[in-house]
């Protein structure tokens, strides 16, 4: 009934907005036209990109730099205008009858000649986020999009690194795996407008029970996590904006926020980029250029090999990334204008053979390829109640191939392939054997977005409105787990394992209808913003046993002017991220239970006779989980200072938890052993024994709650060309056990069976809290073109502890599945003492470290027009201070390793 409610009142919800905006537009209207020119030589520039903020419409500048909006009512509107390679322009201009044509804007091409240079990121108004552009991008020297995202408040520098995948943490201290895994899950990367979805990426192993629940695979991956920002180069990238506080409407399916990346389109002269350091060379190029009069075709590539250690060949990462963007202009000054990029990928992450280990024959790979379309189209009609309508669609299909291989020993073992709850004779594996296991992933992500932009005036009040929809579907049609069942991965208490296909698992649906009203007014003498919207998200399967999911997220910002560029703001929101597949269809455990086992020597009298249980954990209670935030801030001395407190609270989210499961193995003896034959059963059993079975599965009891401050000044010296910038965090998080702890290693791990499991109260987690300060003094020389920026980062405050641990169970859990709880008393006792957790007491203090230090040094120079280099020393002073911890009492190195250097060649012709 939902989905047909959601489906069917999306028309509705646009007819409604429509027809109430075109009843309110009942104002004049005007043409705007202007003219983009190059500062200096006031020369036209042409293939400028012009965008009403207010109303999303754009405009494209001809050859004469000319460019025009239709139908727009006079009032106040942002205009940003960008070309690759020239400074992104955004002017306040107020449009009225008498000024509608002959506004000249001056544009200036990136130059470190400039008088002014932006190497830092920009923070924006209303909602918290930074915009970084071009110039601070290529000042970073970043080899991904990981590298970008240090010039976020709060955010830590650190080496380019390209071993493990990259993932960032979104107002949020480091709090243990789960904890972060949720918070990068929860962050969405939008890529010219297309989320990256990582769905559908089940990229996972079954581990032996000895690994902790939720272990990683042996080989790299980001299924149940964020999306590996090393596979975003950042040489293709004009702008990042990265949203902390609360969204809008538009965008859904996460919970800690979005970063939106801008590749570059249009036209631009060609371009080639060189980095190398110590672990990597990379390689970059582009070039853009008319197709024909309304056409542009961009042509991108990078290339990247990496080492962990310079002098370890055997463990590398290579990536190449391909793409292709034409913009067309379907006419001249026509109202349809659309956008297509087509890019290709690759990453392969592998840990080859090595001959002098311990285990030679041990190796592990990953390789990620696939294909990214997307296409954006924008109508404007120039109708009085409909700016424009925007059309978004993407398609990403990956080939996922995950590889690892060991050397197996063990006692010789009974071999079950039963891939149901059954009882048979089965034969013997192997005691030495090499195990191949493959997991192939083919994820498959298919997006629409359908928007609609207008604006109008009511007396005093001007409103700019969204409504749209979004479509989401994701599945996987990959082989997936894959080996050869006779020589299957290490097993061990029993469990069994069996090669599984993906393309069994369902396919996933979203759909989430949104509207949003933008309202700015003037009151007491003050500016006012509004901004209120609504969501509608709903999830559905191709499976008759999952029930439909459904989440409504109401947003609010709102701002005031309360002096001349003084403002002080408000959010507040819900935001939730859907399930994975990988969450709702986790890999089901097998126990193989041996019933009888004879290993003769002559292998014809041999005999096992095995029970196989399967457990498939059951999803069907999963849920979104939903993140609650708000926050207030301030922006200050004409938006150079912005001071931002805020909370937020996650609930529900997803962590792997270990579970137990109760079966009965009948003992079978065997009544004569005839020669050259398998031995002959008794009818009966011997004995039935109770045995706890224990499986790992995904639940919903996890919550995350951070709060803390966030800031960031910026101080221009002008007279000696010298800009000074401070941001920083402080920030406290902490994660909290929503469910009772059931100590299910205690029924596996014991030599004797065990007949009560406790179970421990709900409430436990960490704390971490953490104060960082990143201070930039950027030094320019126009003359010399010529910029030098010094960064020193300090981490005033890091801190961990365990909160809320009880070692005394609450309940107990007994052998024959009955449950009892525990009095105060009885849960103290004595005669229970031997079910206590031990713990450390120092464990649930606070281990505090001292403050680290971080000199970092970077460089740029324009040695002649279209070339020029960059350099940069990280950790100058080779700082690296030991902590003793008041826990292990063994010192540990901090800091990043001793002096890290690299260096960057750019040439453009």
């Amino acid at each position: 009934m939902w989905r047909m409610i959601a489906l069917g009142g999306l028309p509705l919800l646009f007819f409604i907005s429509l027809s109430f905006c075109q009843l309110l537009a009942a104002q004049n209207t005007v043409q705007f036209r202007g003219q983009v020119q190059a500062q200096g030589t006031k020369q036209p520039v042409s293939e400028v990109m012009v965008q009403l903020v207010e109303t999303n419409q754009w405009s494209i500048s001809d050859e004469t730099g000319h460019f025009q909006f239709e139908r727009l009512q006079p009032g106040a509107y942002t205009l940003v205008f960008r070309r690759v390679g020239w400074l992104t322009l955004q002017e306040n201009f107020t449009l009225t009858q008498a000024n509608a044509t002959g506004a000249v804007f001056i544009l200036q091409e990136s130059s470190l000649a400039l008088q002014e240079v932006t190497v830092t990121a920009r923070e924006t108004k209303l909602q918290s986020s930074s915009l970084i552009e071009q110039q601070a991008i290529r000042h970073v020297q970043p080899v991904s999009l990981a590298d970008v995202l240090q010039l976020v408040p709060g955010q830590l520098a650190v080496n380019p690194d390209l071993s493990n995948p990259q993932q960032i943490l979104l107002r949020q201290a480091p709090i243990g795996a789960a904890g972060n895994r949720a918070n990068a899950l929860g962050t969405a990367v939008l890529l010219d407008g297309i989320p990256q979805s990582n769905n559908a990426n089940l990229q996972l192993d079954n581990t032996i029970l000895n690994s902790a629940p939720g272990s990683l695979p042996p080989f790299s991956s980001t299924a149940n996590r964020g999306v590996d920002l090393r596979q975003i180069p950042a040489d293709q990238i004009i702008s990042v904006e990265v949203i902390r506080g609360v969204p809008s409407a538009r965008y859904g399916d996460l919970t800690a926020g979005a970063v939106l990346v801008n590749t570059r389109a249009g036209v631009f002269a060609p371009t080639l980029t060189t980095r190398i350091n110590p672990n990597l060379v990379q390689a970059g190029a582009g070039v853009g250029f008319k197709t024909s009069t309304h056409s542009t075709l961009s042509i991108d590539a990078d290339v990247v090999s990496s080492q962990d250690d310079p002098r370890d060949f055997n463990n590398a990462f290579s990536r190449l990334n391909t793409q292709l963007t034409w913009s067309h202009n379907w006419q001249q000054n026509s109202p349809l204008r659309s956008t297509f990029r087509l890019g290709l990928y690759q990453g392969l992450d592998q840990s080859r053979q090595d001959p002098d280990a311990q285990n030679p024959l041990r190796s592990r790979q990953s390789n990620d390829r696939g294909i990214r379309f997307s296409m954006h189209h924008q109508y404007q009609p120039g109708w009085q109640w409909l700016n424009s309508l925007n059309l978004d669609a993407g398609l990403t299909y990956a080939r996922q191939k995950g590889y690892f291989q060991d050397l197996i020993v063990r006692d010789i073992f009974p071999v079950s392939n039963a891939l149901r709850d059954t009882t048979m004779a089965v034969g013997f594996g192997q005691s030495e054997y090499i195990n191949q296991t493959t997991v192939d992933g083919r994820p498959l992500n298919l997006y629409g977005r359908l928007e609609l932009n207008t604006r109008w005036t009511t007396g005093n009040l001007t409103h700019q409105l969204i409504a749209g929809a979004e479509a989401r579907l994701d599945a996987n049609n990959g082989l997936g787990r894959q080996f050869d069942p006779r020589t299957p991965p290490r097993q061990n208490y029993s469990v069994g394992d069996r090669p599984r296909s993906f393309r069994d698992i369902p396919t996933m649906y979203q759909l989430a209808p949104y509207l949003e009203n933008k309202t700015h007014w003037t009151a007491l003498g003050r500016d006012w913003i509004l901004q209120a919207g609504l969501r509608y998200d709903y999830l559905w399967l191709d499976d008759a046993s999952q029930e439909a999911r459904q989440v409504l997220s109401p947003r609010l910002n709102m701002g005031v002017e309360l002096l001349p560029g003084q403002w002080l703001r408000a959010g507040y929101g819900h935001t939730a991220k859907m399930p994975t597949l990988s969450v709702l269809y986790p890999n089901p455990t097998f126990y193989d239970l041996v019933n009888f086992n004879y290993y003769a020597l002559d292998p014809a009298e041999r005999l096992a006779v095995v029970t196989t249980r399967k457990i498939t954990p059951d999803t069907r209670q999963i849920t979104p989980y939903i993140a609650r935030k708000w926050e207030i801030g301030a922006d200050l001395l004409d938006s150079r200072l912005h001071i931002t407190y805020f909370e937020e609270r996650t609930t529900g989210a997803y962590q792997t938890i270990r579970s137990l499961q109760r079966f009965e193995v009948a003992r079978l003896a065997a009544i004569e052993f005839p020669q050259g034959m398998p031995p002959i059963l008794a009818e009966e059993p011997v004995e039935t024994v109770l045995f706890w079975a224990a499986y790992d599965n995904p639940q919903n009891t996890l919550s995350l709650f951070s709060r803390g401050i966030e800031f960031s000044f910026d101080q221009p010296i002008r007279r000696w060309g010298t800009t000074l910038n401070l941001n920083g965090a402080w920030i406290r998080s902490s994660t909290q056990q929503e469910a009772p702890f059931l100590d299910a290693n205690r029924a596996i791990f014991a030599s004797q069976t065990q007949f009560l499991i406790p179970i421990y109260p709900a409430g436990e987690g960490q704390e971490t809290q953490r104060f960082n300060t990143s201070l930039r003094i950027i030094q320019h020389i126009p003359s010399l073109k010529f910029v030098v920026s010094a960064l020193v980062q300090t981490i005033w405050i890091e801190a961990n502890r365990l909160r809320d641990f009880s070692p005394y169970p609450e309940a107990l859990l007994n052998l024959e599945g009955g449950l009892e709880q525990l009095s105060m008393e009885e849960r103290r006792s004595a005669a229970l003492q031997n079910l206590w957790r031990g713990l450390n007491p120092v464990q649930l203090e606070w281990q505090n470290r001292p403050p680290l230090w971080l000199f970092n040094l970077r460089l740029t120079k324009e040695l002649s027009e279209g070339l020029g280099f960059s350099f940069y020393v990280n950790n100058v002073w080779a700082s690296r201070p030991l902590f003793v911890s008041n826990l292990s009492n063994t010192p540990q190195v901090r800091n990043q390793p001793n002096l890290f250097f690299g260096a960057e060649l750019f040439i453009k012709i």
